[in-house]
């Protein structure tokens, strides 16, 4: 990376959140919204994709800008890797 070499002081952060839904990313709403009024009870849970093995990791948008804002006022060392 030609910007790392060139500029010391260039900290840069990946953060990997997943599928990310809430305050308007209606992916989930219908799933939530069926199980919270208990309107279908087929529906009180996610349908099963293929073998159902796959996991797909997901973060609610207000939790990620907690986790972004964390970031940013700590500024933790680099390289950090954070495995769940």
């Amino acid at each position: 990376m030609a910007t790392g070499r060139a500029t010391r002081s260039l900290k840069v952060y990946v953060v990997c959140s997943g599928l990310i839904y809430g305050n308007g990313e209606d992916i989930f709403y219908e799933f939530f919204r069926s199980a919270w009024l208990s309107l279908h009870p087929e529906l009180a849970s996610l349908p099963i994709v293929g073998s159902g093995k796959n996991i797909i990791p997901t973060i609610h948008v207000n939790d990620l800008t907690q986790c972004l804002k964390h970031l940013l006022l700590t500024l933790p060392p680099v390289p950090l890797h954070i495995k769940p």
